[in-house]
């Protein structure tokens, strides 16, 4: 009896360090991947009790790592397809959890010696740790390995340390049952260490997950008001053709006028139709409504700031872009160059220069515009000095790498020019 349960034993602690290492890596659960593991486990208890049979167990303990745990890295690794990194800290930290059983099978020989008791304490204690890391702690064991390799690092330190630790004083040496002070305290100091250690990185961490969550709500933000201003810019176009419909009524009253011979109303009426004509009426630059729409409202913000208005446009009706997409593109790089554009310094030349086309199935904007002074570049994009600005930037390049593109900021230095070149790859052929 003696002898099954220390097979059994055996057989528990590899099959618990095998599936709680794959449950911490983050090997997905399904009847391939279990029969692959128990297939794993069973070849490595063959080898694991030949070992024991011929050499001894002892001998099979000291070698452990080489005929299990190095073993069943390679496997994560090239047969389930986990990152190393994350493949050795999983081990290392079901290493670590194989612990808690031990504990309880040792409290249990206090209580009585003898080592089947032991045993079948262990095993049934290895079986509910088992199903409690599986329901509480495999997933954000495993979020935290996924996160970054810093993290990941910081996680596996304390249980790396351990299994060094575990090996050196109890497999290896006597040291730990010989109670050697040093052994003794190390442990202790190492958890106290890495314990504030991890509370730091982690603090980073989360703090820019903070950071980039701020980062999508603003650029959400920036894209429900492109949808409002096109909302806007649609509505005035709509106004424009309800003005136009109603010309004969104004071609009505100015019979009126003429037959009363009030040539001073004809010309104030006139004057009055033609300023509001002007105002709802967008310029035709292309054949694409919302480019022309959005181009054509900041046409007239630039005539109000005295800002010459070089537009080139050459696009099909329809772009396979989201308008809200579009606009926020736009929206953002050319109010970002009237900007510039109009402040004092630059009043030798206010000029904004734009060109747009689709060229082998690219869609391709060139936004130029007069900059006064060098701006600073951090990661490729330039900084603002002004709290809760840069956004428009960071929105800019999102949008253009999501479709596979990619967008370049950059100054001239010697023609004092700011430019912009952006890139996006359409997915649908256009004409």
């Amino acid at each position: 009896m003696s002898k099954l349960f220390l097979s059994l034993y055996f057989g528990f602690v590899l099959l618990f360090g095998v599936f709680v290492s794959a449950l911490f890596s983050g090997v997905p659960k399904s009847k391939r991947n279990t029969i692959l593991l128990a297939a794993y486990s069973a070849v490595t208890l063959l080898i694991q009790a030949a070992l024991g049979h011929i050499y001894g167990i002892q001998f099979t303990k000291q070698v452990y790592p080489i005929i299990v745990h190095i073993p069943l890295a390679l496997f994560l690794v090239f047969v389930m397809k986990r990152k190393p990194l994350i493949s050795i800290v999983s081990i290392f930290s079901a290493y670590m959890f194989c612990q808690f059983p031990k504990w309880i099978a040792s409290a249990g020989f206090l209580i009585n010696s003898e080592n089947s008791l032991c045993n079948l304490i262990y095993i049934i204690t290895i079986i509910i740790t088992y199903i409690l890391l599986n329901r509480f702690l495999a997933a954000p064991v495993n979020k935290f390995l996924q996160q970054s390799n810093k993290m990941c690092i910081m996680l596996g330190a304390v249980p790396l340390l351990y299994y060094i630790f575990d090996y050196a004083t109890t497999v290896y040496t006597d040291m730990l049952f010989m109670g050697t002070k040093a052994a003794v305290q190390f442990m202790p100091s190492v958890v106290s260490i890495f314990y504030f250690c991890f509370i730091l990185v982690y603090y980073n961490e989360v703090k820019k997950e903070e950071q980039i969550q701020r980062d999508k709500d603003i650029l959400s933000i920036q894209m429900q008001q492109a949808h409002q201003e096109m909302s806007l810019l649609r509505n005035m176009q709509e106004n424009a053709a309800v003005y136009r419909h109603d010309m004969r009524h104004h071609f009505a009253l100015l019979q009126g006028y003429a037959a009363e011979g009030s040539v001073d109303k004809i010309q104030e009426y006139l004057f009055a139709v033609t300023n509001t004509l002007d105002s709802i009426t967008p310029k035709r630059y292309t054949r694409n409504e919302t480019v022309n729409l959005i181009l054509s409202s900041f046409e007239t913000q630039a005539q109000q700031k005295g800002i010459v208005f070089d537009v080139s446009v050459r696009l099909p009706d329809i772009l396979p872009i989201n308008d809200a997409e579009i606009c926020a593109l736009l929206f953002n790089s050319i109010e970002n160059a009237l900007n510039e554009a109009g402040k004092p310094d630059n009043d030798r030349d206010k000029k904004i220069k734009i060109e747009m086309t689709v060229f082998k199935n690219k869609l391709l904007i060139e936004i130029e515009n007069a900059c006064s002074t060098k701006p600073i570049f951090k990661d490729g994009l330039p900084q603002s000095g002004e709290d809760g600005h840069g956004f428009g930037t960071k929105s800019i390049r999102a949008i253009a790498e999501n479709h596979g593109g990619q967008a370049i900021f950059d100054y001239i230095e010697h023609g004092k020019l700011f430019n912009l070149k952006i890139m996006i790859a359409l997915k649908k052929e256009v004409d």
